[in-house]
């Protein structure tokens, strides 16, 4: 089998779930070739994976200017898409801009059967122009996936009448640095965690896990700060933002310049951390802030519950698949309300540790990887 993948060859979760799905085949009958949008000829660690890669390289000096750099690169694009051998499978991870300019020129083209998996944004934060441009690409597919039950349902009443139901179905994704915070969760106690990343306070409070303006770091700061009665904790808490992808160094600033004035301790995370960093914060935290604009499932919050963290997220984020599998978390209506929330939990910790307790077996028994795994499986099968 032969399957194709267009998405960006070197973003961990579709890593995660490519090594996996190889892992099943124990022959070389499995081939997976990849094109991915970078514009130069850098080499990844993942690129291993790949039986071939393609890519949209150009001349330096194209790729510097910014308009001739996006004329030119849609042109390689249909370069690319006009010679596309045989292959079993086409399956596109995340519906890039790129594809939705071209949709009509891409099902042309295509003369192998398409399975389109929706990672969030593509649909989520997308305009009704761009929901409209990407139907062709949808229409010609075999298979839809989604990872979230909330915007399956979202999803399939958009494109009611346009879409089958019967096409769209729902696959988790694998996390890799779960299964890394499973392997070390009972090597290392909470104390020698915070050890390592040098926190001294009671209490450590993680605010999101990206660099990304989506996550309101900002106005969750701003919430903080105009709370007089959360300034008592200051000697008690530690916030850490972890800020190591994507590299925005104009947001980070600002996030800089607002905690120059805080008097609460705060520690930025800017430099890349391995999987088992990753896992050492996830243990060392007590508390994590979760409430970016939108979102299909959040593999840091979930690897968070596993640590047992006590989460906070917000209620307009589509988690009623966790709510209903048991996992005990809690929710503020809008960003502004998370001061008042906060000061709720510390006033109450023990209260609120003692109830988290059940969401580690929860986790194990209902995001179990070989089931996973298998649904992908169905797909090509």
């Amino acid at each position: 089998m032969k399957i194709l993948i267009i998405g960006n060859r070197k973003h961990q979760l579709l890593y995660s779930l490519l090594k996996e799905i190889k892992k099943e085949y124990d022959d070389d009958s499995l081939l997976i070739d990849v094109f991915s949008q970078e514009t130069s000829d850098d080499k990844y660690e993942t690129d291993a994976l790949y039986d071939s890669i393609f890519t949209l390289s150009m001349p330096k000096f194209i790729s510097e200017n910014r308009i001739l750099r996006g004329i030119y690169k849609q042109h390689l694009f249909r370069r690319q898409i006009s010679k596309l051998g045989h292959y079993d499978f086409v399956h596109i991870h995340y519906i890039e801009d790129i594809l939705i300019r071209d949709a009509q020129y891409f099902v042309k083209k295509m003369k192998s059967k398409l399975i389109v998996s929706i990672w969030g944004s593509d649909f989520l934060r997308a305009s009704d122009f761009k929901k409209k441009q990407m139907l062709p690409i949808l229409k010609y597919a075999s298979k839809i996936t989604i990872a979230n039950s909330v915007a399956k349902e979202s999803f399939l009443k958009y494109y009611s009448g346009s879409i089958s139901n019967t096409k769209v179905i729902l696959c988790w994704f694998c996390i890799e640095p779960l299964d890394t915070l499973k392997r070390i969760i009972d090597k290392s106690t909470k104390k020698e965690s915070k050890r390592l990343f040098g926190f001294t306070k009671k209490v450590v409070i993680t605010i999101g896990y990206n660099a990304s303006a989506m996550q309101q770091h900002l106005e969750i700061l701003k919430s903080i700060e105009v709370n007089s009665d959360l300034h008592k904790f200051h000697n008690q808490v530690e916030f850490v933002i972890p800020l190591t992808y994507p590299k925005n160094a104009t947001y980070i600033q600002e996030i800089e310049n607002f905690i120059k004035k805080s008097k609460f301790k705060f520690t930025l995370l800017t430099n890349f951390l391995s999987n088992e960093k990753v896992s050492q914060l996830r243990i060392a935290s007590d508390i994590m802030i979760q409430l970016q604009t939108t979102d299909m499932l959040s593999a840091s919050m979930l690897e968070h519950i596993y640590a047992k963290n006590i989460i906070i997220t917000g209620s307009w984020l589509p988690y009623k698949d966790l709510r209903e599998w048991g996992l005990v978390y809690h929710e503020v209506e809008e960003v502004m309300d998370i001061g008042q929330k906060l000061q709720n939990v510390l006033l109450n910790i023990d209260d609120f540790i003692s109830e988290i307790k059940i969401n580690r077996s929860i986790l194990n028994q209902k995001y179990n990887k070989n089931e996973i795994i298998s649904q992908w499986i169905n797909l090509y099968n």
